[in-house]
């Protein structure tokens, strides 16, 4: 979030360790110019309401307008989980598959998500078929625009 209005192309190095016994470097990258760092829906969070699971803007940005929003973020029950959050777990997870596998690279890209598994998110075969019953919806959409390079030695 500290880097997230800095003008691109720009790398910020979020981590310099060992994962595994092997050195790992991470950077989020914005190689392309005039462009955040992050998409506006990178910090979304994920709220339940009425049988729906939305993402929800954490400011206004002119969503609020829309009444499933505006009560979800009344009433809804949030999960806690940013698009950000679910997507860093799925970087971490792939970073040890690569050490593990001998990789020297890992890279993870999104742009605009539009399902629950682009943000790393599964939601169980029995919640589908009720929130599909129930003419309920997931939304989980919106532009995340994120790039996370990890080198490994």
């Amino acid at each position: 979030n500290k880097y997230g209005d800095t003008p691109s192309p720009f790398e910020y190095n979020a981590y310099d360790g060992r994962v595994l016994g092997k050195r790992v470097m991470v950077s989020l990258v914005q190689s392309e110019k005039e462009k955040k760092l992050l998409g506006r829906a990178a910090f979304n969070e994920i709220v339940v309401h009425d049988g729906n699971i939305l993402g929800i803007p954490k400011g206004d940005e002119g969503l609020s307008k829309k009444e499933l929003i505006a009560e979800a973020r009344r009433k809804g029950v949030p999960t806690g989980i940013r698009y950000i959050d679910s997507l860093a777990a799925f970087v971490a997870s792939g970073i040890e598959e690569a050490v593990e596998s001998g990789k020297k690279e890992f890279i993870m890209k999104r742009a605009m998500t539009s399902t629950s598994g682009e943000i790393n998110i599964k939601v169980r075969e029995d919640v589908l078929r009720f929130i599909t019953s129930e003419n309920k919806r997931i939304d989980l959409r919106g532009p995340v625009f994120m790039m996370v390079r990890a080198q490994i030695e």
